[in-house]
């Protein structure tokens, strides 16, 4: 299992705002500079598709809001809420990828999925790291590089809001869009365990240093 399963249950609410997009950036200073530009830009775009849409981000402890600025003419939000609570109220959401696409997948909010890194680290990462064909928890969870479907879509690199943008229109304005995404995204809730990963993993290192196996066998 894995302990963002409690996290979610803890702060996870019913009620969903269909006009409401989450933005989450990222949980570090660096990663917030390379990616929030094409966030505000990529909400600016989806404004301009769906009236009425509004964004919240929930600030990460580890980021300072003046990391964060939004011009003016653009309904952003950036509260102090846990980003479970503000994943699972959002209709879709735009995700730096880490931890918190997991997060989002076990809130059941469709997500796409941004990253950028530095040029030699990309090219770096591209020689290196071979065989993984998404980056996104929610779809390595999900088995997306084992066959089946990718959950999330994923824009690495080159970030294009009106690419980014596109995604988030369709679970905006399409319901029977949204549930599909929804009803793949059970899939990953499921591979994730049931709460209490802690508390067995915790269970499991007692029953071991309790009973220690016998060495000689």
């Amino acid at each position: 299992g894995h302990p963002l399963v409690d996290r979610v249950a803890a702060a996870a609410t019913t009620a969903r705002e269909v006009d409401l997009v989450a933005l989450l950036p990222g949980s570090r200073e660096s990663e917030v500079a390379a990616l929030w530009p094409s966030f505000v830009e990529t909400a600016r775009t989806l404004a301009e598709q769906v009236p009425g849409v509004r964004f919240e981000v929930p600030l990460a402890p580890t980021v300072n809001r003046a990391s964060l600025p939004v011009p003016p003419g653009l309904d952003v939000d950036v509260v102090g809420e846990p980003a479970a609570a503000v994943l699972s109220r959002a209709s879709c959401a735009l995700v730096a990828s880490g931890t918190a696409t997991l997060e989002a997948a076990l809130c059941g909010t469709p997500h796409a999925v941004a990253y950028r890194v530095s040029g030699l680290t990309w090219v770096l990462g591209k020689l290196l790291v071979r065989g993984v064909g998404h980056v996104a928890l929610s779809n390595l969870v999900g088995g997306a590089d084992e066959g089946e479907e990718a959950v999330a879509p994923e824009f690495l690199q080159d970030l294009r809001p009106a690419e980014m943008a596109r995604p988030l229109a369709s679970w905006l304005t399409d319901g029977a869009a949204a549930d599909r995404t929804r009803e793949q995204l059970e899939r990953v809730r499921e591979r994730a365990g049931e709460p209490g990963a802690a508390a067995r993993a915790a269970a499991a290192v007692d029953g071991v240093l309790t009973e220690p196996p016998d060495k000689t066998r």
